[in-house]
């Protein structure tokens, strides 16, 4: 099912991640930008035991709680110093760049973890590709696959453009379009650094596609791994991003700090297991809604409990709600592919991979 209208409650990356991670607003983790205390998950306080929120109440933790085995490869936490967002995860994997890792550096550990659990029977692995986030890195060699393609929708004139680059100077804008200087990156040969006319323009949306394009093919990768092993069609694929990317649009360029649709719109796709195939909703969501859908999809999960010291069994609330409606029957196992990919929107910048897999009942949500 093909998801038309969800939005991301906060960005760019920090806040939206915080959001879907714990189903909680910005205003309610305390995340809301990149730095100073807009960047730290708010204090639990007096009442904090030795395990925090993240670590009993996030999406990861949940399904730990549900009795799956929970793993990260991912370099966000190292990225913006967001140290919960391993909170849950009983394994993480960093390659140790920061973000500026390509996906082929990213998907063999994927491979990897996959044979090495390939008997494991609860699972989820959580893999976060970068290429479609600037600076784009798609290989060279892979040339340019969208050089003579139509743009979609060619609404940028070099009025427009000329006006952007007198009144809208500094970083992020058609001058220095990666956030800092117009000084090419010769580790990013593909990174455009300015727009000057229409054909620079073009060629920045070519970049931009051509790293979603290859962030696809390295998922594929995974995807054929699935079905060597024999249970793709028993897994339920979420396909979805932290953010969108504006790519001129209110004058910024290769950015998503903007409370603008063009930021706020991410995709959103899931294949469940014994639903029906190409169907689409309009309903409007919110990122955090995943969270509790999937707590209502695997039926619920067992309440926390352990000693005081630990934690106290507190009833946890969400600012999300279970009402992405996904299909019915389901079946008995199931795996769960959780992607910030953006494969399948031109409205969007990160990408990560998750999957679940379960072989506990599954049912479905109904609100």
């Amino acid at each position: 099912m093909r998801f038309t209208d969800v939005y991301c409650s906060d960005a760019p990356c920090l806040p939206s991640r915080a959001a879907l991670m714990t189903g909680r607003f910005g205003i309610h983790t305390g995340c809301v930008g990149h730095g100073g205390v807009n960047a730290e998950m708010r204090w639990e306080g007096r009442n904090r035991g030795m395990a925090d929120f993240n670590g009993r109440y996030n999406l990861p933790a949940v399904l730990r709680r549900a009795g799956m085995k929970t793993a990260s490869i991912s370099s966000f936490s190292d990225r913006h110093a967001a140290w919960w967002f391993n909170g849950g995860f009983d394994e993480t994997y960093n390659i140790g760049k920061r973000g500026l890792e390509p996906a082929h550096e990213v998907i063999p550990v994927a491979l990897d973890w996959l044979d090495r659990k390939r008997d494991t029977k609860d699972w989820f692995l959580h893999v976060h590709v970068w290429d479609p986030h600037i600076p784009y890195r798609t290989p060279t060699e892979y040339g340019e696959p969208f050089k003579d393609a139509p743009l979609p929708d060619p609404w940028m004139t070099q009025e427009i453009l000329d006006k952007h680059r007198a009144t809208k100077p500094g970083g992020h804008s058609a001058c220095e379009v990666t956030g800092y200087d117009n000084k090419p990156n010769p580790a990013t040969p593909r990174q455009p650094v300015e727009i000057k006319n229409t054909d620079d323009f073009r060629h920045m949306i070519d970049e931009y596609d051509t790293g979603i394009w290859y962030a696809d093919k390295q998922l594929g990768l995974l995807f054929d791994k699935l079905r060597e092993q024999g249970i793709y069609d028993d897994m339920a694929i979420i396909i979805s991003s932290d953010h969108g990317e504006d790519l001129g649009e209110m004058g910024s360029y290769c950015e998503h700090g903007e409370a603008d649709y063009i930021t706020t719109h991410i995709p959103l796709i899931i294949k469940w297991p014994g639903c029906a195939k190409n169907t689409v909703s309009h309903g409007f969501h919110y990122n955090l809604d995943l969270l509790p859908t999937l707590v209502d999809l695997l039926g619920g999960v067992p309440p926390f409990t352990c000693n005081p010291v630990v934690g106290n069994p507190n009833p946890v609330v969400y600012d999300g709600e279970a009402t992405l409606t996904v299909c019915a029957p389901a079946r008995t196992a199931a795996a769960i592919i959780w992607s910030s990919a953006s494969a399948l929107m031109s409205a969007s910048a990160v990408c990560a991979l998750a999957i679940i897999c379960t072989s506990a009942p599954i049912t479905t949500a109904t609100t």
